[in-house]
């Protein structure tokens, strides 16, 4: 099973409710590319704004909605750029929390990963 498989919860349950119809669905990541989907999970996931900064990626209007607009950007975006860019924004937003101090090394940890993963 791969990682998107994972992540979208094919095999795994959630004490909380089944994470592809909690994060992955409600994220539209099945019609993403699958780079750009586990980014967007993940955020989804842990919290932060992940449609905006996919907005922000692909240099679209920024507002939250995933729209048609937001579709078709990304159709048509080198996937490994806007997974930079996406995880730019995301360590832009964290760095700002009050408590980066306490949580920044894991958070930056964590990108980091998902960047390796994204560049794969």
């Amino acid at each position: 099973m791969d990682l998107c498989q994972r992540a979208s919860g094919s095999r795994e349950g959630a004490t909380r409710g089944h994470p592809k119809r909690r994060y992955w669905d409600v994220a539209h990541c099945d019609s993403l590319e699958p780079r750009i989907a586990f980014q967007v999970f993940d955020t989804v996931y842990n919290g932060g704004k992940p449609i905006v900064w996919l907005q922000q990626a692909v240099g679209t209007t920024p507002d939250g909605i995933f729209g048609p607009a937001t579709l078709a950007a990304l159709q048509r975006a080198d996937p490994l750029k806007v997974v930079m860019r996406f995880n730019a924004y995301r360590l832009q937003y964290l760095g700002n929390l009050k408590n980066w101090p306490t949580f920044g090394h894991g958070w930056a940890n964590r990108i980091a990963e998902n960047l390796l993963k994204g560049g794969a």
